[in-house]
Formats: C-alpha cells, sequence, structure tokens
C-alpha cells in the first residue's frame, strides 16, 4: 500500500507540474504582448493566493473532522473538477489573434499636442448603406470592449439626426500620450473586428477619423 501512495503521489506531483505550467502558457500565448506581463502576474497572484485560502481552508477541515475526511474529500473534488473541463475549456492563443497590428488611419493632426495634455476625445465617422443599421449597430457594439482594453475611458455610438445613415463612434482617452498608447496596443484581432465594421460602409465611402484635445 505505500508503494501505491508513493506511485500516485508521484503521478500527482507530475500531473500538477503540468498543469501548471499549461495555465501559465496559455495565459501568456492569450494577452496582447504589452500586456502579458500584468496577466501573467495576475495568473501567479491567483495561484499562490488560490494555495493560501486552500492550505488554510484544508487545514481548519482537517482539525474538525479528521485529516483522513479531509484528504477524501478533498480527493473528491479534485475529481469532480474534471466536469469542468468541457464548459470551460482551456484555449492557449486561438479563440483570438493577440499580435500586435497596425493602425487602420495615420493621425492627420496639424499641432500634435504635449503628452500630457487631454482629455482627448476621438471620433470615427460612418456613413452606411441603408437598411443594415441593426446589423451595423450590432457589429460595432464590440469595439467597446477594445477600445476600454485600450484605454479609452468613455465609449458610446451616435446615429446622425440629419442624416440617418450616418453614425459616429465616440471614444474618450485620458491624455495624448494614452491614445498613443492605445493605438500602438492594437491586435490583428481587433483589425478584423474594425474591417467587419467597415464592410457596412456605402459604395465609396470610408471611415473619417477626427481627433479633439480638451481646451476648458
Amino acid at each position: 500500500v505505500p508503494l501505491l501512495v508513493y506511485a500516485a503521489m508521484g503521478v500527482g506531483g507530475a500531473a500538477w507540474m503540468a498543469a501548471m505550467s499549461t495555465f501559465n502558457t496559455a495565459t501568456q500565448a492569450s494577452a496582447p504582448p504589452w500586456v502579458r506581463s500584468r496577466a501573467v502576474a495576475l495568473h501567479i497572484v491567483a495561484s499562490l493566493g488560490a494555495f493560501a485560502i486552500g492550505s488554510a481552508f484544508w487545514g481548519a477541515v482537517s482539525d474538525i473532522a479528521g485529516l483522513r475526511t479531509a484528504l477524501v474529500a478533498a480527493g473528491a473534488l479534485m475529481a469532480a473538477g474534471l466536469l469542468l473541463a468541457r464548459p470551460f475549456p482551456l484555449r492557449v492563443g486561438e479563440a483570438h489573434e493577440v499580435t500586435q497590428g497596425t493602425p487602420w488611419d495615420e493621425l492627420f493632426v496639424n499641432d500634435e499636442p504635449s503628452p500630457e495634455a487631454g482629455p482627448v476625445a476621438v471620433e470615427v465617422g460612418y456613413r452606411i448603406r441603408a437598411g443594415e443599421d441593426k446589423a451595423f449597430l450590432d457589429t460595432i457594439s464590440h469595439m467597446k470592449a477594445p477600445r476600454r482594453r485600450d484605454g479609452a475611458t468613455f465609449w458610446r455610438i451616435y446615429r446622425d439626426l440629419g442624416e440617418p445613415s450616418r453614425y459616429v463612434e465616440r471614444f474618450i482617452v485620458t491624455s495624448w500620450a494614452d491614445y498613443l498608447h492605445q493605438r500602438a496596443r492594437a491586435t490583428v484581432a481587433d483589425h478584423a473586428l474594425e474591417a467587419e465594421v467597415r464592410e457596412f460602409l456605402a459604395p465609396g465611402e470610408s471611415a473619417h477619423m477626427s481627433h479633439y484635445i480638451a481646451e476648458r
């Protein structure tokens, strides 16, 4: 019996190390380069935090119910955790392409402000084909997440009351430096989404980007 226990401990330890390495790889592969170090740091905090909380919890359980009961319960819960593999699969960078991409539009500004100047309001105008408003709004609503993720403090889409087929995407960034960082953080997946949005443009139309700096 002791040999079986030692063998099980060896296999379990190897599986645990493999699982932690896989988690670490998945974290790094699924995060954009500019935020990868922070994602790994949060992964480590979550892992070590779980170790600390789990140690205190199971120590308390063993004091109350006994060591054998605590070990059996922990083993049963670990086995039951396998049932979560299907509803919560581990993806190693397959869902989205997080490689850094090149911004769609160049910065056509006559007088570039200082890095600390702001807030900065950015507007992107779209004149779309008639009858496709709902599909356009459903698609462009997905732009909110990457805009906010990359530094925008506000995001909204507006319809032009004087021209129903024209919409304006507007978002605000704290400073000009933050806006430049936001542009640099865009991924290939973000550009694919922008390309999907621009497919709704009317023939001969293009998205028009404007930048505004707060003065008062």
